[in-house]
């Protein structure tokens, strides 16, 4: 099974520009792991929740104790990090997938880099992102088919 015949075409992504805040926004709203960075529609880097969490992590870091995570700071309002853009936390070095890959390289890839979802492009323009929702619905299908035959 190919990545062409699993992947979402539904592609959401955002720009550099836009802030941590709305990136988290759109990620609780679309119920998201990650979504990818792109420009005209060319895939420039990938945000991830785990980004977001070290971003946090970083600046709310008590100097009191370097591994302290002040979720009090988070709620009132946090300061500056919220309103920063993603391009200074995103992932440039992401490995998009192409969609002639065949799953099974796919999950290797996201288990490897333990990620659970991959932007989909043909050269540099962004075509569509996989997860593990989009594999495991495919698997689902191509079970069920079987068992009812």
């Amino acid at each position: 099974m190919l990545v062409k015949d699993v992947m979402s075409r539904k592609v959401r992504s955002i720009t550099p520009e836009t802030t941590i805040a709305e990136v988290m926004s759109m990620m609780r709203f679309y119920h998201c792991d990650g979504l990818p960075v792109a420009v005209n529609n060319e895939l420039v880097g990938y945000i991830e929740h785990k980004d977001l969490i070290e971003a946090f992590f970083a600046e709310t870091a008590g100097s009191e104790s370097a591994n302290k995570f002040d979720i009090e700071k988070i709620r009132n309002g946090n300061g500056s990090i919220a309103k920063q853009a993603v391009q200074g936390i995103m992932n440039i070095s992401k490995t998009p997938v192409s969609p002639l890959m065949h799953i099974n390289e796919v999950i290797s890839m996201m288990i490897e880099d333990n990620v659970c979802q991959l932007a989909v492009t043909e050269g540099n323009r962004l075509v569509g992102t996989i997860g593990f929702d989009e594999i495991n619905k495919a698997i689902l299908s191509l079970a069920s088919t079987k068992v009812a035959a």
